[in-house]
């Protein structure tokens, strides 16, 4: 059944749920065949986050296709989510795409809406003293908690200095994001160097989900398969790592397909919403993620992955 919510927000929802550990989903945005936001689905996605127990969902972010949203669609976007939380988890919202000059608009618009944390990834052409200044502007706005997000799928990203200059200097700073293609060595470094404790989430790429858990990451961020995924978490966290490994590693042939480029990663979560039963459709606006060609042997591998994910979580398509 697609549930449906009254899109009202009363107040901004400014406190934690619990603490950000294991799994904090990025979401999809669902659309209608014509191209409009779909927000029963994206209820159904909410009531799939709660089901798998996240602490947080993220969203407004590049798999969300934000780049193709208008200001209006954020809005309705966060709202929705926001109302069918029901304070179930917190909510982070990206603002990378917001200009300087809009930081003090954009977050409290978003706290208005509903959002507890906002994520912000910096350009590399910013040096160190510009990005101190601009997470302190943010801050300023209002008690909104801030992830900033080292991202970098080539390289190192921004210098181990910064960040760690960022974390002394800003202390609203509660996460800090790494996808750099060494992340769980940069996570360790970072931990060891920073004078206080914040919370270091992985990404990029997904293979490493459970090795970035395991070896440093206190949280990994992954749009795919949230009841499964946290299934393992519950695995790793009761001695039963080499069950968790086990399981996991079936699922590296698709994980891989999906990490081939932006287009492969959106098209094919979306073909495990749909086929979880959470989307109506698998629909983008991102023309090279809609045009991308899903080859029979990844609907194979979504239909497997969807069948592992009921077997060991209970999970079953909704609609």
């Amino acid at each position: 059944m697609i549930l449906r919510a009254n899109h009202a927000v009363s107040k901004a929802i400014l406190t934690s749920i619990r603490p950000w550990r294991g799994l904090i989903p990025v979401l999809n945005t669902p659309f209608h065949p014509e191209g409009t936001v779909d927000c029963p689905s994206l209820v159904n996605l909410c009531e799939y986050a709660a089901a798998a127990r996240v602490p947080a969902v993220m969203l407004l972010g590049v798999a969300s296709e934000a780049a193709q949203l208008s200001t209006a669609e954020r809005d309705l976007i966060t709202t929705t989510v926001a109302v069918a939380s029901r304070s179930r988890f917190d909510i982070i919202a990206d603002i990378s795409d917001c200009s300087v000059d809009d930081f003090a608009q954009r977050v409290n618009r978003l706290t208005q809406l509903g959002v507890s944390a906002v994520n912000w990834r910096p350009n590399s052409e910013l040096n160190a003293d510009q990005i101190v200044s601009n997470l302190r502007l943010i801050a300023s706005t209002s008690d909104v908690k801030i992830m900033l997000q080292d991202f970098d799928l080539y390289g190192a990203g921004l210098s181990d200095a910064t960040i760690i200059r960022a974390i002394t200097d800003c202390p609203s700073l509660t996460a800090v994001k790494i996808e750099v293609s060494n992340s769980i060595e940069k996570i360790n470094r970072l931990r060891t160097l920073a004078s206080r404790t914040v919370t270091f989430c992985s990404g990029w790429p997904i293979e490493n989900f459970l090795v970035a858990l395991t070896t440093g990451a206190d949280v990994s961020m992954s749009t795919s398969l949230s009841p499964l995924l946290s299934h393992l978490v519950e695995l790793l966290q009761t001695n039963k790592s080499a069950l968790a490994h086990e399981t996991f590693s079936t699922l590296q042939l698709l994980f891989s397909a999906m990490t081939e480029n932006l287009s492969s990663s959106i098209r094919l979560n979306k073909e495990l919403r749909l086929a979880e039963g959470v989307f109506e459709t698998s629909t983008c606006r991102l023309r090279t993620a809609s045009d991308y060609h899903v080859s029979q042997l990844s609907h194979e591998m979504v239909r497997a992955a969807v069948e592992l994910q009921r077997s060991v979580s209970g999970w079953t398509p909704q609609r």
